[in-house]
């Protein structure tokens, strides 16, 4: 499981700051990041990689050299992705954040989430738990 927040971006010794703390910060921070959440992760970047190099930067040399062509629709999912990563309000900067916190709690964690993204397209609030959030992938 440390592999896994790791390679979502968290470095060691916060890892090993979530491990050995003994407040009620891990249980909910490592169900946050499980192994396929981290997959899924690489996988909508790299989704968006190829949505960036095959469609928009091809669509815009058709374009700019005038050549005829018909516009294929595809889902971006850069929203997604800046949900997750972009500083200061994105999922992965916040975590990172209340890490640093020397009182961080899981309830400070979601409440910044959820004031800071009320508005961001992606995020919504569990109503039936406020203590939860999700990310709306399209």
């Amino acid at each position: 499981m440390q592999w896994s927040v790791a390679s979502c971006g968290m470095q060691q010794r916060q890892i090993d700051r979530v491990s050995h703390a003994s407040s009620s910060f891990p249980p909910a921070l490592l169900s946050l990041l499980p192994p396929f959440s981290c997959i899924n992760f690489a996988n909508e970047k790299l989704q968006q990689f190829f949505n960036n190099y095959t469609f928009k930067l091809e669509e815009s040399v058709y374009a700019s050299e005038k050549i005829a062509f018909d516009h294929v629709s595809y889902i971006d999912n850069q929203p997604v992705l800046d949900l997750i990563e972009i500083k200061p309000r994105g999922i992965l900067p916040m975590i990172d954040e209340e890490l640093r916190m020397p009182n961080g709690t899981d309830k400070s964690f979601i409440d910044k989430l959820h004031t800071s993204n009320q508005a961001v397209k992606p995020y919504g609030k569990v109503l039936s738990n406020p203590n939860n959030f999700l990310v709306r992938r399209r």
